[in-house]
């Protein structure tokens, strides 16, 4: 039988320049990070998302700002075991590209790759905002929660 116990609850980090911020069930806070926009208090060294809400964006993180955004997703990459590029279009819109940028689709697709090729990890999420805070609220709370099993675990052995 496994042992209950009443865990302090997980508060989600927001970065306070999110324009635009997710809104959670769950106790959260905002406060400036130095990488990334969400987290969990406490498990910055397990879960880093980076959202990008648009294709205009996107194309500017990777387009005029992409060495910038490289080394950020690198930090989060040496920082976190989850790095997440929480992407908040489809994945047929990426293709298209965007009419306001003179980023190609080609090399959108190129610098994801890259980016997974380093450790991040791409989530495309489509525009379903409330879908996508829930669906990223949840995961952020089953990452931290099976974290602290796995450390329950080790100080019990």
């Amino acid at each position: 039988m496994k042992k209950v116990r009443k865990d302090k609850p997980i508060v989600i980090i927001v970065d306070d320049r999110e324009k635009k911020p997710w809104k959670f069930k769950n106790p959260s806070t905002v406060r400036r990070m130095p990488i990334g926009d969400y987290t969990a208090m406490g498990y910055e060294d397990l879960i880093l998302i980076e959202r990008k809400g648009s294709m205009s964006d996107l194309c500017i993180s990777l387009g005029q700002n992409r060495n910038r955004f490289f080394q950020r997703m690198t930090s989060m990459v040496k920082r976190a075991k989850f790095p997440i590029l929480a992407l908040e279009m489809n994945f047929p819109e990426l293709l298209a590209g965007s009419k306001y940028s003179k980023v190609y689709p080609a090399s959108l697709i190129g610098s994801i790759r890259a980016l997974m090729g380093m450790g991040v990890i791409p989530l495309f999420m489509g525009h379903w905002k409330r879908f996508n805070q829930e669906f990223m609220e949840h995961f952020i709370i089953r990452v931290v929660r099976k974290e602290r099993e796995e450390r329950d675990l080790e100080v019990s052995q």
